[in-house]
């Protein structure tokens, strides 16, 4: 798996209702202070940060067992290609 710097950067526009989707699962802040908009705002950057890991991991494992199943029907194969 190819590691990154922590210091990279990577933009990504969300529109409302997936922003509205975030809010929900961590508690949307109603009190409208500028404290609370502020920790809504890193709750759903932690949010989303922690959701894009997941579904890197679980591509990467996906692509992993892909190719896994491909090199075991390979060798499930002979020359000719029939089973053995």
């Amino acid at each position: 798996m190819q590691s990154y710097s922590p210091n990279q950067r990577v933009s990504i526009d969300l529109n409302a209702d997936l922003v509205d989707w975030v809010d929900e699962l961590i508690g949307d802040a109603d009190s409208g202070s500028d404290t609370d908009l502020l920790q809504l705002e890193q709750q759903r950057i932690q949010a989303i940060e922690e959701a894009i890991q997941l579904w890197c991991q679980q591509k990467s494992k996906h692509r992993l067992q892909n190719r896994a199943d491909q090199h075991r029907q390979r060798h499930d194969n002979d020359e000719t290609g029939w089973l053995v």
